[in-house]
């Protein structure tokens, strides 16, 4: 009996030695993938709702990311834009706005370690691109930066609300390449509001008429006012 006993604690005491020897390496692989999730969890790409001006080409805007940690590094992007269901070209039923020039170098954190563009325009309504970077990596920093300068064409279309997206687009979802996983930021789509400008006539008049109403206010206050002073 005392040598069952004594193998099963020797049994036991090697098992906890074993333990003790590989706990360090589970906790920093743990701290290690909570690192990894918490900083790609904070990557933001919110696009904004547009006002753009019928019949015009040339309009164009800058688009952001967001990260509310600490900065992330990255080895390329893949930016995938698309306009409504991408429109008739595309097999959709939706034609919009028409997407004529992405810039993803200019002002973002590609524009001084870059490959060069791969991909482009596609069709009209749907724009498919990115970039590795032509040595190590580049960061996305804390706070709001530049994602990319998009340049839209309403030639034909007078009204109408279109949405726009970087997720689920017909090509996928825009993501980030790493040395890991790719990042696959938290997205929100926005809108594309196609309405005329309103005409210098129509808004003086309004003007005026917001003028004239004050000043008939205005007037009735004071006479009003007069009146119960001789009353009194």
């Amino acid at each position: 009996m005392n040598k069952i006993i004594y193998t099963i604690q020797s049994t036991t005491h090697a098992l906890h030695s074993r333990l003790d020897s590989i706990r360090p390496a589970v906790v920093a692989t743990l701290v290690s993938l909570v690192g990894f999730s918490g900083a790609h969890a904070a990557v933001i790409v919110d696009l904004p709702d547009l006002n753009l001006i019928p019949n015009t080409a040339g309009q164009s805007f800058e688009l952001t990311v967001s990260n509310d940690g600490g900065g992330v590094d990255v080895t390329g992007i893949q930016l995938n834009l698309q306009v409504a269901d991408g429109g008739a070209e595309a097999g959709g039923s939706t034609d919009g706005p028409s997407i004529t020039a992405v810039d993803i170098f200019t002002g973002t954190i590609f524009e001084n370690n870059n490959n060069g563009l791969t991909g482009g325009i596609a069709v009209p309504q749907i724009f498919a691109g990115g970039t590795l970077t032509s040595s190590g990596t580049v960061q996305i920093p804390n706070g709001s930066s530049t994602l990319a300068s998009v340049t839209f064409d309403t030639t034909g279309f007078s009204s109408g609300i279109f949405t726009y997206t970087v997720e689920n687009t017909l090509n996928g979802s825009m993501k980030y390449t790493t040395s890991g996983a790719d990042l696959f930021p938290t997205f929100g789509s926005g809108s594309l509001t196609v309405s005329p400008v309103p005409e210098p006539s129509t808004v003086f008049g309004a003007i005026a008429c917001l003028t004239f109403v004050g000043f008939r206010f205005r007037s009735h206050h004071c006479q009003q006012k007069g009146n119960r002073q001789k009353s009194s």
